[in-house]
């Protein structure tokens, strides 16, 4: 059975570290043409139809180079999931953390009809089925999903009570959100149901419909 890495993705490193050597920064740069080349290839001709040597050979390297960073195709997938994600800029400011995290949901939002965000969209969608096929690339990602939720987590945590929204959606903008809420939870559930029970997706629509001001179509 094929184990997968599961390391977080990078982190800005430490100004006390020293910088990597020739070599080590050569291995980075080829490993992430890779990536950005699978990427490219993926998304054009499909996981599986893809060949490890049209990476290679998109990338201007050998196919040599992909097994000397990743164990396989699958590998090399899961890399380019982690690794090319958008993930929510919540800066470094002083603003708190409910106010960073709405100004990055707008920023993400404002980016969806952009060209890498709809190749992402697809690879993410191509990768989901093949993890229902895999057990040990599902439990890798779902490892992943962890981590990235417990940043979060830890994040919301030291925020305080959050103000009422400014914005007031339209009923039709509040059904958009409590369906794309549930659709999340639904799938989160199914990935690792321990994070998502049923009690939550009752309270986001509960807590949607509340502070969205239901009652001012009634």
């Amino acid at each position: 059975m094929t184990e997968y890495t599961t390391d977080k993705r990078v982190r800005p490193r430490d100004v006390s570290e020293r910088p990597p050597s020739r070599r080590a920064a050569k291995k980075e740069r080829t490993r992430r043409g890779l990536i950005e080349a699978a990427a490219e290839v993926f998304a054009e001709r499909g996981f599986h139809a893809a060949s490890l040597a049209e990476v290679a050979a998109r990338a201007g390297l050998t196919t040599g180079a992909v097994y000397s960073n990743f164990r396989g195709k699958e590998d090399l997938f899961f890399a380019v999931i982690r690794e090319m994600a958008l993930p929510l800029d919540l800066g470094s400011d002083a603003a708190t953390p409910w106010e960073r995290l709405g100004r990055a949901a707008v920023l993400a939002a404002r980016g969806v009809d952009l060209p890498a965000t709809r190749r992402l969209l697809k690879l993410q969608l191509e990768f989901a089925l093949l993890t229902l096929g895999d057990p040990a690339l599902l439990r890798a990602f779902v490892d992943d999903l962890r981590g990235d939720r417990d940043d979060l987590a830890g994040l919301l945590a030291t925020g305080g009570p959050a103000p009422v929204p400014a914005f007031r959606p339209s009923a039709t903008e509040l059904a958009t959100a409590a369906i794309a809420s549930l659709q999340g939870l639904l799938q989160h559930r199914f990935l690792d149901p321990d994070a998502a029970p049923e009690e939550l997706a009752g309270w986001v629509v509960q807590a949607l419909l509340h502070v969205g001001g239901l009652d001012r179509f009634t």
